[in-house]
């Protein structure tokens, strides 16, 4: 009996581990916005959005769906405003606090 316990446990239920996390969020960038599409299952508070690590945008609430941000509203510590250049945007960073888990951190 105690071997087939041990042989239970220690294979497994049998159900694999996914190989990649699933994001809880999307994103998309037009001339003058940037998309956020929350796929969370439920609504968030206070959540902060940073492009390019420098400016930065918090949503007092992010819906679910999607929700489009203004780049002109993106600000840096300086208070000066992103403005499209040249250039793309390189990366985006999602901090989305929840009160089970603590914060969660997306990156695009």
């Amino acid at each position: 009996m105690l071997i087939v316990c041990l042989a239970v446990f220690t294979t497994g239920c049998g159900v694999p581990v996914p190989s990649v996390s699933i994001p809880i969020a999307d994103i998309a960038v037009t001339k003058n916005d940037l998309i956020v599409q929350n796929r969370s299952g439920s609504v968030r508070y206070d959540v902060q959005i940073t492009i390019d690590d420098k400016y930065t945008y918090v949503a007092d609430v992010l819906p679910l769906g999607k929700s489009s941000l203004l780049l002109a509203e993106f600000v840096d510590d300086r208070g000066h405003r992103y403005k499209r250049g040249l250039l793309n945007i390189r990366n985006v960073m999602i901090n989305m606090p929840d009160s089970i888990v603590g914060n969660r951190y997306y990156r695009w």
